[in-house]
């Protein structure tokens, strides 16, 4: 397990697996609010924002994308967004079932017919065959998604994920995608310059949480780069 720092490079003292899960949620909070306006992107409202969370895992930011894009403050419910999120491991969306169970409860009753938040297990590479997720969504968002080192050598499956997001989106949607490190956002960018995509904003997060590996001597954080696409 990596060691959390805060913005001053200090060592954060807790192993308090609940705290740590508090930080990344408040952490990523004050990312959105800090890119979504900067990138000059018309803010979603006048229906039911549907977001969509690929690679999402167990989800840890499905609640804060719900309030943050259903125009609530941090930690409360939204009616006003749904998260959808796709992954390919079980236990993972097993996990995000169960964290998010609860807090869509009590929103999933009349007047609110739509679920608040809904969990696919599939590879997001094949999205296009599944009738679960719409034809379009108002954000997508990619965090981490390890972009590979030989990509740009055979390894296409990024690609075809980055693809598929591209067509649930209008010119209305938006795109947000997190990197870990300046070498995967270089690759990133590499990869969106063949694309008919506007990167809106890429820039490196004043609210990354730096992490520190024994085996890995290059600075790598959660969220360190924030990019935000649209397409033309």
């Amino acid at each position: 397990m990596p060691d959390y720092k805060n913005k001053h490079g200090e060592n954060w003292v807790t192993s308090d697996e609940s705290a740590l899960s508090d930080l990344r949620k408040e952490n990523f909070w004050k990312t959105l609010e800090h890119f979504v306006p900067i990138s000059s992107v018309p803010f979603p409202k006048g229906h039911k924002v549907v977001i969509l969370d690929v690679g999402c895992g167990e989800c840890e930011e499905g609640a804060v994308l719900n309030a943050y894009f259903g125009s609530h403050r941090f930690g409360q419910a939204s009616h006003k967004a749904k998260v959808i999120g796709i992954d390919s491991d079980a236990e993972s969306i097993k996990t995000a079932v169960r964290r998010h169970r609860l807090l869509g409860s009590g929103l999933k009753k009349p007047p609110f017919a739509v679920p608040t938040y809904q969990f696919i297990l599939g590879n997001a590479a094949e999205m296009g065959d599944s009738p679960l997720i719409p034809g379009r969504v108002d954000v997508v968002l990619m965090r981490h998604q390890f972009v590979k080192q030989d990509y740009f050598s055979g390894d296409r499956n990024w690609a075809l994920v980055l693809g598929e997001c591209l067509k649930k989106m209008d010119k209305a949607s938006i795109l947000i995608i997190t990197s870990f490190s300046d070498d995967e956002n270089k690759l990133l960018m590499k990869l969106l310059s063949t694309l008919e995509v506007s990167v809106e904003v890429n820039a490196l997060n004043p609210h990354r949480i730096s992490l520190r590996y024994d085996y890995i001597e290059k600075d790598v954080a959660i969220d360190r780069f924030v990019t935000v696409v649209r397409i033309k």
